[in-house]
């Protein structure tokens, strides 16, 4: 039903074998130091587009998962209603958003919460069938925006052709906040905090959404 691929910085190495261990994950791709974060996204998502999976998952080696992982996984994505998921909605990043995640999650216990953003990189499954065209476009089809940060990157495709963010709610995988590794086009400091609003799991997933408003 689904592939995954680790993305990983050469310094978290460590994290990101084990974290590939618990997942079961297909592969970890490894930024030395030269590539970037989001070319080492990106080169995870070809890796991923070349598979026959239904689904494609890209992890971040500080991405932590609950416990049953897999198993909330395949009912998560068997009622998904978007194609591009997001297993994490986090506090304090980006900013102007969290007031707007507040005031819904107070308001509903919906099982997923939409956005015409991808707010955040840390566990993204997207269909595999639209990967091509994400990574590479076609003659009447513009694909993302490789200069971007991968999160705002896939959500600006994502928007440009009527596709809702679906985040899962509550969040399967948790941030472990080890600040970052990346210089963020806004150069502003990372506070400690960049953690999940709510984690855990259902005993059973339905398509039930409500929009973050």
């Amino acid at each position: 039903m689904y592939r995954i691929a680790i993305v990983a910085h050469i310094s978290r190495l460590g994290l990101a074998d084990k974290l590939a261990d618990k997942v079961g994950a297909n592969t970890v791709m490894v930024d030395d130091g030269t590539l970037g974060c989001n070319a080492n996204h990106r080169r995870a998502w070809e890796r991923l587009a070349e598979g026959d999976s239904e689904w494609s998952l890209c992890m971040e080696d500080d991405a932590l998962p609950v416990g049953g992982f897999n198993e909330q996984l395949e009912q998560v994505l068997a009622v998904a209603p978007s194609p591009v998921v997001s297993l994490y909605l986090g506090r304090l990043r980006p900013p102007h958003w969290q007031h707007r995640i507040r005031n819904t999650l107070v308001n509903t216990d919906a099982h997923w919460l939409t956005a015409p953003a991808l707010l955040h990189a840390v566990a993204v499954c997207i269909r595999t069938e639209i990967l091509p065209l994400m990574l590479h476009g076609s003659p009447t089809h513009k694909p993302m925006d490789a200069h971007k940060p991968i999160d705002e990157a896939i959500g600006t495709y994502a928007r440009r052709n009527g596709i809702k963010v679906a985040y899962c709610n509550p969040s399967l995988v948790d941030h472990a906040d080890q600040g970052t590794l990346i210089a963020h086009p806004d150069r502003q400091p990372r506070k400690p905090g960049r953690v999940a609003w709510r984690v855990g799991t259902r005993d059973m997933w339905t398509s039930s959404t409500a929009a973050i408003r």
